[in-house]
């Protein structure tokens, strides 16, 4: 897979102009964020850099090393819908981690996937590295499916994606 360009030129770069897919969850969970402060000002997806590293408190070396990290991480870890029946079979390939909601999960099962409460994420990691396959973290929400992988890469795993399996309409890949 190509590696993604870098497309932070400056602090002055509009957090949009990223393309980090789910700009919400990784705006919250990795430079914390309080959801009360996504979505109109302060900061959105029309937010640079700088309004980030002001607002995070964060140094700019330490945001822009973490962006740059993401455009890493985030290069196709999304798997589009159309394809999710042929990966869903896929056992060679994929590891199925089913984080979807309790009721959800028991009443439409994923044969073969690992069904894990996303609180308890860090009890079963020894058992998710040991995985040889990539891990396809599957959510009824892309948000949440994302989040999922995204805590799976911070640990180190490196083949690690995810899918949604909510409606199109729920699937707003900039989480703004």
């Amino acid at each position: 897979m190509a590696q993604p360009a870098d497309k932070i030129a400056s602090t002055a770069t509009k957090l949009q102009d990223l393309a980090l897919p789910c700009l919400a969850v990784i705006l919250e969970e990795l430079f914390f964020v309080p959801p009360e402060f996504l979505g109109p000002p302060p900061l959105n997806g029309e937010s640079t850099i700088a309004e980030l590293i002001a607002f995070s408190e964060l140094k700019e070396a330490e945001v822009l090393r973490s962006l740059r990290e993401l455009q890493q991480w985030c290069a196709g870890i999304i798997v589009d819908q159309r394809d999710a029946a042929s990966l869903l079979k896929n056992q060679q390939e994929y590891t199925v981690i089913d984080i979807r909601d309790a009721q959800l999960a028991q009443g439409s099962p994923i044969a073969h996937a690992l069904r894990i409460n996303p609180e308890t994420f860090y009890r079963d990691f020894d058992q998710l590295a040991a995985a040889q396959k990539t891990l396809l973290v599957i959510s009824d929400s892309l948000p949440h499916a994302f989040s999922g992988a995204l805590y799976l890469k911070q640990q180190g795993l490196k083949k690690v994606r995810c899918l949604s399996l909510g409606k199109s309409e729920e699937r707003n890949p900039q989480g703004l």
